[in-house]
């Protein structure tokens, strides 16, 4: 029996899908697009790495795992050098998408932690039913039609977990100026 329900997965991916819109951008006139993948179809080479970020509460572990397309465009996009490559510079991108999610889901959960970007080889992403997931769900994401990544995240409940849905659009509408 899983210990988050489908509802709390739809909201879980809603808070990622705003985290990502928030964090993976860098302007906001950019094109995001996210697709739901299967698992066979999560890609990498052999000495592939992913960039995993933690967020742990009381009752759950979520690991957000991070693949890059190393390619000219997204070292372009996301500022990796030539010298240090690119997954330093992509490293602070996710790790501003994860706290967006954090925050997100803070609203529900109020003792977050959140672990500092670390790399794992891309094999690793083989073993992620070890950990006995209650939820596992893969993305394809695409920025402006050819900077490509992948995103994987992965709960794991020592409890019932339950995430809010919440209306983005009319909540984050602040800040207006009004004219009579």
């Amino acid at each position: 029996m899983s210990l988050i329900t489908e509802q709390s997965r739809q909201a879980l991916a809603d808070a990622f899908f705003s985290a990502a819109r928030a964090g993976l951008l860098r302007a906001q006139e950019d094109a995001l697009e996210i697709q739901p993948r299967t698992a066979g179809a999560v890609a990498g080479a052999a000495d592939d790495t992913v960039l995993v970020i933690t967020t742990s509460s009381f009752g759950f572990r979520l690991l957000i795992m991070f693949h890059v397309d190393v390619t000219p465009e997204s070292r372009t996009y996301y500022g990796g050098s030539p010298d240090a490559g690119l997954q330093p510079a992509f490293a602070e991108i996710a790790n501003l998408c994860c706290g967006a999610l954090n925050r997100e889901l803070s609203r529900d959960f109020p003792h977050l932690g959140m672990s500092i970007p670390y790399l794992l080889n891309a094999h690793c992403m083989g073993c992620l039913d070890e950990l006995k997931p209650d939820h596992v769900a893969h993305y394809a994401i695409t920025v402006n039609g050819s900077v490509r990544l992948q995103a994987t995240l992965c709960i794991c409940c020592s409890a019932p977990v339950q995430i809010t849905p919440r209306q983005h659009a009319a909540a984050e509408t602040t800040g207006e100026l009004e004219l009579f």
